[in-house]
């Protein structure tokens, strides 16, 4: 079996203790991942521990980036639809407001601002639940759910993103890493 460094990867001989390229203490380089040996679901190895430590530090850019992005979205959305459907536009077109839709535009406005709003509180849960995790805090696990559970509807990406959300967030050493 081949021992290599845990820091810069330099092949190290049977028994080192520290690396001889960058010095690094090479304590975790006998724990090295075995697929066919079980461990005990209380004292992982340090190798699982640093692997949902990197997929929970993922999640978290994830999460943090589709808040942000839908954050900008939601902006610009409202930009947009308050222009086209201001009456400044419909002067500046040359046609007067519609009357005759089956609704009223107050309350189309209602349920546009409504939406809106909903979509934006799913984006600030995406962003403080983003922001958590990647500071490896145990509330951030809560707004990750509750994020997961928004985005399940949203078939493809967000069915995909949220299953991930749940696996990540189930595994034992989740609660481990997070405090």
């Amino acid at each position: 079996m081949t021992i290599t460094c845990v820091n810069c990867g330099t092949v190290l001989n049977q028994g080192d203790q520290f690396c001889s390229s960058c010095g690094t203490k090479q304590g975790i380089a006998k724990q090295a991942y075995n697929p066919y040996q079980p461990y005990s679901r209380t004292e992982p190895p340090i190798y699982v521990i640093e692997q949902t430590r990197s997929y929970i530090k993922l999640l978290g850019m994830v999460e943090l980036a589709f808040g942000i992005v839908t954050l900008i979205g939601i902006a610009i959305a409202a930009l947009v639809l308050s222009f086209i459907l201001s009456p400044e536009f419909f002067q500046y077109i040359g046609k007067e407001i519609p009357t005759n839709f089956p609704i009223s535009l107050n309350l189309l406005f209602a349920i546009i601002r409504g939406i809106l709003f909903l979509v934006a509180v799913s984006a600030v849960i995406d962003i403080v639940g983003g922001t958590l995790l990647l500071q490896e805090k145990k509330s951030g696990k809560i707004f990750t759910y509750i994020s997961a559970v928004f985005s399940f509807m949203n078939v493809p990406i967000g069915t995909a993103y949220a299953i991930g959300a749940f696996w990540i967030l189930s595994k034992p050493e989740t609660d481990q890493i997070l405090k």
